[in-house]
Formats: C-alpha cells, sequence, structure tokens
C-alpha cells in the first residue's frame, strides 16, 4: 500500500518536473546544489549534456555559482565543496547555466557571456529550455 503510494507520488512529480522544463532527455537538470551527492551529479551532468572533460565541467560549474565574479572565482577550484555549495543552493537555474557556459559559445568568461546566457535562460519559458539545451548541445 505505501509503495503503491510512492509510485503514484513519484509519477506525479516526474510529470510537474517534466511540465515545467526541468526534465532534459531522461535528466533532470534544474537540481538544487544543496548536498556534495546534488553538486557532483551538476557536474556530471554538465559533463555529459556539454560533451567536455570532469575540469571543464567543473569549471562551467562554479561559473554558474558565482555568475563569473572575478573575487568569487579566484580559487574556485581550492575551495571546499561545502563553499560551493553554500553559494549555489539558493541559486536559480545552475545547472542549465552550467551546461551552456560550457558550451563553444559561452565558454570564454566574461560578463557579456553570462549576460547573454543567463538572459537566454531565463527569458525563455519552460518548453524553450530544452530548445536552448538542444542548441547548446548542437553547438
Amino acid at each position: 500500500r505505501q509503495f503503491a503510494l510512492k509510485l503514484v507520488l513519484n509519477a506525479i512529480s516526474t510529470g510537474a518536473n517534466i511540465l515545467k522544463g526541468r526534465v532534459f532527455g531522461n535528466t533532470m537538470v534544474n537540481l538544487s546544489l544543496s548536498n556534495n551527492k546534488l553538486y557532483y551529479r551538476s557536474a556530471s551532468i554538465v559533463q555529459e549534456m556539454a560533451s567536455v572533460s570532469d575540469g571543464e565541467s567543473l569549471v562551467a560549474l562554479h561559473r554558474s555559482i558565482y555568475r563569473d565574479q572575478p573575487l568569487a572565482l579566484e580559487g574556485a577550484s581550492e575551495k571546499l565543496v561545502s563553499e560551493h555549495i553554500r553559494a549555489g543552493k539558493h541559486q536559480a537555474m545552475v545547472v542549465p547555466l552550467a551546461i551552456l557556459l560550457a558550451s563553444k559559445r559561452y565558454r570564454e568568461p566574461g560578463p557579456e557571456n553570462i549576460g547573454e546566457a543567463m538572459a537566454q535562460l531565463f527569458e525563455s519559458s519552460s518548453s524553450s529550455l530544452r530548445q536552448v539545451l538542444q542548441t547548446c548541445q548542437a553547438n
């Protein structure tokens, strides 16, 4: 009985996330960086979706978390994971933005690139989030 309820609630949750545009392919891409497991899962999603190395995916994830702020990004690779989680926990669209930032179009750090990538994500509707990410994968 409890198992059946869990299955029904999972189906409802999955459907809601698909309708909100949080799912791309078979992967939930718009997740919250609330713990170590989700931080590393986010990096893995960026690596897979943008077809980049592990190091490049972490750089893109950090750029997304800190929104390309030079002082915050300085020494990001030496910071503890818990510091990145604290900084990214309440940020919106961290993983989708990181996927865009890992793409060739936005790979160079700078306010123009992050501003354009953020505008592309935040101005899009749920359904066009998939289109944005598909475009990113094509480039």
